[in-house]
């Protein structure tokens, strides 16, 4: 089956458009309050990678198919695919393990917050895995991807120092925050922000360093 474009072509094409509308979803396009506000948030970032992604792949099958046939290897840029694996992981962990304690319940028991927050995560995280070979990534790989959450908290922290505000998502506040995420707030919680930055990227090297050992381990 991990060597059925068909069956993979099929597979990418839905989890794209499942993608892209999860993401569209967020911009508020579908209630008529459209905005890109969305976009400050590493979830709408990361779904909108995972949505990138599969287009490309599901191209890219596609091509191979009418090139070589419909059995063959589907993997395709296993890199770029593991350094999105890791980067909509992130997503899935930090949301479902921190974020869901301090937001409101109308926000988390939503089907938009369960596509974004799960399904979409768990259909790139098979992707990788049933249809990525193995041994593909290079030893500086687990650095290099780090490269997403630095620019993600390179872009907040410049929206921050703009005076954006985001709006109210946690029970008890009356005013919101000028960060997407309370522990990048260091407007609020000074140093320990910093704290929490590190950690967040210790977390991201660990996962990109297990994602690396995985790689080599089954190749």
């Amino acid at each position: 089956m991990k060597n059925n474009r068909l069956f993979a072509f099929c597979f990418r094409v839905a989890a794209a458009l499942f993608s892209i509308f999860m993401v569209l979803t967020t911009t508020g396009i579908f209630n008529g309050h459209s905005s890109f506000m969305g976009f400050l948030f590493y979830t709408t970032l990361s779904n909108a990678i995972v949505a990138v992604m599969f287009c490309v792949l599901a191209a890219k099958t596609l091509l191979e198919i009418k090139k070589s046939g419909k059995t063959g290897s589907c993997s395709f840029y296993p890199r770029i695919s593991a350094c999105t694996t890791v980067a909509i992981t992130v997503t899935l962990i930090v949301f479902w393990s921190i974020l869901v304690w301090f937001l409101e319940p109308k926000i988390v028991m939503t089907f938009e917050s369960f596509g974004q927050h799960l399904i979409v995560p768990f259909l790139m995280i098979f992707d990788y895995f049933f249809f990525t070979e193995r041994g593909k990534l290079k030893k500086y790989d687990p650095l290099l991807f780090l490269v997403i959450p630095f620019v993600y908290m390179v872009l907040v922290t410049i929206v921050a120092f703009s005076g954006f505000v985001y709006p109210i998502m946690e029970p008890g506040r009356t005013s919101g925050r000028r960060f997407p995420y309370f522990f990048l707030d260091f407007f609020e919680l000074g140093f320990i922000a910093a704290i929490y930055i590190v950690g967040i990227m210790v977390f991201f090297l660990a996962l990109n360093y297990l994602l690396y050992w995985f790689d080599k381990k089954k190749s």
